[in-house]
This record gives C-alpha cells, structure tokens and sequence, in this order.
C-alpha cells in the first residue's frame, strides 16, 4: 500500500468518525506497515 493511500482511508475512516482523528491516523499507519 502506497503512502497515498494509506492517507486517503486514513481521512475516509478520520471524516466518518471524527472523535480522534491523530489515533485513528496512527492506528491505521500501523496496521499498513504492520
């Protein structure tokens, strides 16, 4: 998965529940690379 669009769902699932978007962005990063 490019960076690009690990940032996109990242924003997808940030905008769909905005209660933290820094975790979310984090958790999903790490799952990506993980």
């Amino acid at each position: 998965m490019s960076q690009r669009a690990v940032f996109r769902e990242a924003m997808r699932v940030s905008s769909r529940r905005r209660r933290c978007k820094s975790e979310d962005l984090q958790s999903f990063t790490y799952r990506s690379t993980r």
